[in-house]
């Protein structure tokens, strides 16, 4: 494969034929902004994380449970003086740590007033975070926001094929005709963030990624700004 030609697993028709990423981009932060409450609440989860060092998770899943039990889940904390990370994480990596119920009491006012879009994948807040990474450090290299993400070998596309999360979809050929950005990176670096870091520990996640670093078994994706013809392999 050229330098000119690469690999992308398409899973929407309208993904095909000419694509400038100027206008169009199927990723999925495509709406990340979309509700200004959404965008709030990531910033804050940043934010406070990297102030408290609290894990990610803790504030993901207690904004969940707050906003669908309301006052009853605030009236069970404060029975309490601690209550253990995985009854309000249901994560067992925490095993017998514990955490002060005036801290996520603290969390649940915080968030109030932000608002958490049902079956939301986490995706979106290691975008955010790896976002502020790279325009405070690495602001030469394209937007995860604003790319199209290419496989510059067929080894791989067949490794990314692999795991869990991939949808029905069919193998397209990609023939570039203008780049204006690009960057290739392991995305296992963003893929393999645990649930359980901090901002801290997700942040060198992304430094890593937008360095170049790779993990002992990468999957190298191209991130794209440009334009490009995307059609159907027949094998």
């Amino acid at each position: 494969m050229n330098n000119n030609t690469f690999l992308k697993y398409i899973t929407d028709q309208r993904q095909l034929g000419c694509i400038d990423t100027q206008s169009i981009n199927w990723g999925l932060v495509f709406d990340l902004y979309a509700l200004p409450q959404f965008a709030g609440l990531l910033h804050y989860i940043c934010e406070d994380s990297a102030i408290s060092n609290l894990p990610i998770d803790l504030y993901w899943v207690v904004k969940s449970d707050h906003q669908k039990r309301g006052m009853e889940y605030e009236r069970i904390l404060q029975q309490m003086k601690y209550v253990r990370m995985i009854e309000l994480t249901r994560n067992p990596v925490y095993g017998d740590a514990i955490i002060e119920t005036r801290i996520v009491l603290r969390i649940v006012n915080e968030m109030r007033g932000f608002f958490q879009p049902p079956l939301i994948r986490g995706d979106y807040l290691w975008e955010m975070i790896y976002e502020k990474i790279r325009l405070l450090f690495y602001p030469e290299k394209p937007s995860r926001l604003a790319s199209y993400f290419l496989f510059s070998s067929s080894e791989d596309y067949s490794k990314y094929l692999q795991l869990s999360h991939v949808q029905p979809g069919r193998k397209a050929g990609v023939s570039v005709i203008e780049t204006r950005k690009q960057h290739i990176a392991d995305m296992v670096l963003f893929t393999e963030v645990p649930n359980e870091a901090t901002f801290s520990q997700a942040a060198g996640f992304a430094h890593r990624y937008w360095s170049g670093k790779t993990s002992p078994d990468p999957i190298m994706e191209v991130i794209f700004q440009g334009k490009c013809e995307v059609r159907i392999q027949s094998n």
